[in-house]
């Protein structure tokens, strides 16, 4: 099959516009990232290093798998530092994992050229955006200098091609939680936040709250005459993923006070970059939970992504037009240069295949890819979790359990109920079996051989997809 019309970029590399406007952006980041830590915030991680993590938990698995789920639950344990979100925000930061070429994808591989200081760079920045959950009661102060700082730092990751002023920025942050903390009964990171885009939004910035895991009432009663988005929210260069995530309130530990923390880090292209972000803290015990879930939902839920005007990962204008049919539409011009999830090794042959099969490589791929490292030792210390176990009370509890057993976490510890909670990252509300409503095109996908033959190696039988939930 020839792809020629759809490639733009036939040698490989960026464009010299593109890659100098990239590269402008990122080091205007870094160099706004590094003033606001150094003025504000100067100690973030309380004299802890890279060196210093002795135990990193990785929730590893295929995107729309549960994995915002389970990482959101276990991101509430009092013993677990983690940082606000996936931390591939800060590989792009650092210019890993960009996709700039017909031969670049997710995927980095341990022998990369960057220096030890690079990636202790890295490495750090993850743990300056991590930290053990705020609990009222329990931690005596509000941490107000920490959290204006992430709110500051998320704005600056969420719009980069937005050019804040950090000092302008950080005051309006601390004007509005002053605010917030004056009239609120209680602390509501919501509403804190939608105050805080609305003051920015006063002042011309051009933010739009529809970009966040927000509720929509929420954002209609408080903007009823603001435009529903269309499009990603930046022109090339998404360095988080929307939907946006509101920063959490979090607290980070002393050196030498208390037990070691355990760092929890979830991606799905960390299924692509196993050694290189084993290297990053390289005194630490790795540990895997693969987070599985059947290829007809997941597929299901990749396309729902796909289709919700969030999720924009890699802009590949000047690189390749996609043709993807049932997503790329002549009247959004966006949607023949914006690639939506993880880029896997491969992504080129699918710039032109309808979208479940784009969905169902994507799925394939990454669990493939876990199931290869296990089989090689890459990853050595792992256990499994079904999504659909985590989808009541009773199963819910005992993955959790597990999971906690597995990780060294205190099980008395665990401040809250085993109830499933409220839906993160959900684009449409959860339901059962959702996605035979699809079936006419998801089935054909996961029959193909290659799909079969990894939901195969993980407990999932095709035969019975008629009992997927």
């Amino acid at each position: 099959m020839s792809r020629s019309l759809n490639i733009v970029n036939v040698e490989g590399h960026d464009t010299p516009d593109r890659g100098r406007k990239l590269q402008h952006t990122l080091h205007n980041i870094r160099r706004k990232r590094a003033y606001l830590f150094a003025r504000y915030l100067p100690d973030a991680t309380h004299g802890y290093r890279p060196q210093d993590i002795k135990d990193v938990l990785v929730v590893i698995s295929a995107s729309r798998s549960g994995s915002s789920l389970f990482y959101h639950l276990l991101a509430s344990h009092p013993a677990t530092l983690a940082p606000q979100g996936e931390e591939i925000t800060f590989y792009k930061l650092a210019g890993l994992g960009l996709v700039g070429s017909l031969t670049a994808s997710h995927a980095i591989p341990n022998d990369i050229e960057m220096n030890s200081a690079g990636r202790t760079a890295l490495a750090l920045d993850i743990l300056r955006d991590s930290g053990y959950p705020f609990i009222p009661g329990i931690d005596k102060e509000f941490p107000i200098d920490r959290y204006l700082v992430d709110s500051v730092q998320r704005l600056l990751l969420q719009w980069p091609e937005i050019d804040f002023d950090c000092d302008h920025l950080y005051q309006t942050a601390r004007a509005t939680l002053e605010q917030h903390l004056r009239t609120a009964s209680g602390f509501d990171t919501g509403s804190y936040w939608l105050d805080l885009l609305s003051a920015l939004i006063a002042q011309g910035y051009p933010v739009n709250p529809y970009y966040y895991d927000l509720p929509r009432k929420l954002i209609e009663h408080r903007h009823p005459t603001m435009l529903r988005i269309d499009g990603p929210p930046s022109a090339g260069l998404c360095l988080e993923e929307p939907p946006f995530i509101v920063p959490a309130l979090k607290v980070f530990p002393k050196l030498g006070e208390g037990a070691s923390p355990c760092l929890l880090l979830k991606s799905s292209s960390n299924c692509y970059r196993l050694e290189f972000m084993q290297s990053l803290y390289p005194n630490a015990r790795f540990s895997f939970i693969h987070l599985t879930r059947n290829p007809a939902a997941a597929i299901n839920g990749l396309m729902d992504g796909w289709l919700s005007h969030g999720f924009y990962s890699q802009s590949l204008q000047d690189v390749a037009v996609l043709d993807i049919k049932g997503y790329t539409k002549a009247q959004f011009p966006w949607s023949r240069y914006w690639w939506n999830f993880d880029s896997p090794p491969g992504w080129l042959d699918y710039i032109d295949q309808p979208l479940q099969r784009v969905a169902a490589f994507q799925w394939y791929s990454a669990n493939k890819h876990v199931l290869d490292a296990i089989e090689s030792g890459k990853i050595s210390r792992y256990m499994v979790t079904k999504y659909e176990d985590l989808l009541h009370g009773e199963t819910l509890q005992h993955e959790l359990i597990k999971a906690f057993e597995f990780a060294h976490l205190p099980q008395d510890a665990w401040p809250h109920g085993y109830q499933r909670p409220a839906p993160v990252m959900a684009v449409n509300p959860p339901g059962a079996r959702k996605w035979l409503q699809r079936a006419q095109l998801i089935l054909p996908a996961i029959r193909e051989a290659s799909i079969a033959a990894v939901a195969h190696r993980l407990n999932y039988d095709i035969n019975a997809a008629d009992e997927f939930v």
